[in-house]
């Protein structure tokens, strides 16, 4: 999990900060000097899970400025809670908005109490307004629906690891089913429909690939 924003207050003898109201431990962080300060633009990426105390950090930087009139920016992963539409929703005791938002990894109509996903946008009154959702797993394991992407194959490196419309994709499980053509046909320029049931750290896991 990665959090952007201005630190709210420091204890520099416990090695805590303040993040959007939650405590986060540095003691263990890889912290640029002269960073821990009130005030400070930072992000902080988690390298631990949540313990009872707050959060743990693994890196601590200086962030980049912002856009007039936005309070800052972040990226959180985590479990859905406070559902009550795509507009007012919670992650990780942030209020997110993605009534707007572009979803990714299945629909919205998927995204619920439970669901786990992921949301990046500006923070504006406190309010995460996403810009983008992407569904990583459904509650109690449920299956997502099929994500398809149709377009030309771009930045090929091999069967596991090339693009199409910007979506990474990973078609060397053996199950994988080809019409049209086969694993050894997949290169740059080549124009395909790709069918997936899950989205791993941004990755679409492929069923189906057509040729077309």
């Amino acid at each position: 999990m990665v959090l952007t924003g201005f630190v709210e207050s420091v204890n520099t003898g416990r090695k805590v900060f303040k993040l959007y109201g939650n405590d986060v431990s540095y003691a263990s962080a890889n912290v640029a000097s002269g960073l821990m300060s009130s005030g400070q633009l930072v992000r902080a990426r988690m390298g631990n899970a949540p313990v009872a105390s707050g959060l743990v950090a693994s890196s601590v930087e200086p962030w980049y400025s912002l856009p007039a009139g936005v309070t800052s920016t972040m990226r959180v992963t985590g479990l859905v809670s406070g559902y009550q539409s795509m507009a007012r929703f919670n992650l990780a005791n942030v209020s997110v908005d993605a009534s707007t938002a572009r979803v990714t990894g299945g629909q919205a109509s998927q995204v619920g109490n439970g669901t786990t996903v992921e949301v990046t946008g500006p923070v504006t009154n406190g309010v995460l307004k996403a810009t983008t959702v992407k569904i990583r797993h459904l509650p109690g394991g449920g299956r997502l629906t099929p994500f398809t992407l149709i377009g030309t194959v771009g930045a090929f490196h091999s069967a596991a690891d090339f693009k199409v419309n910007g979506t990474t994709v990973n078609a060397s499980s053996p199950g994988v089913v080809f019409s049209g053509g086969s694993a050894a046909d997949l290169k740059n320029g080549v124009k395909v429909t790709v069918t997936g049931l899950s989205v791993t750290q941004g990755v679409l896991a492929a069923t189906q690939i057509q040729f077309d």
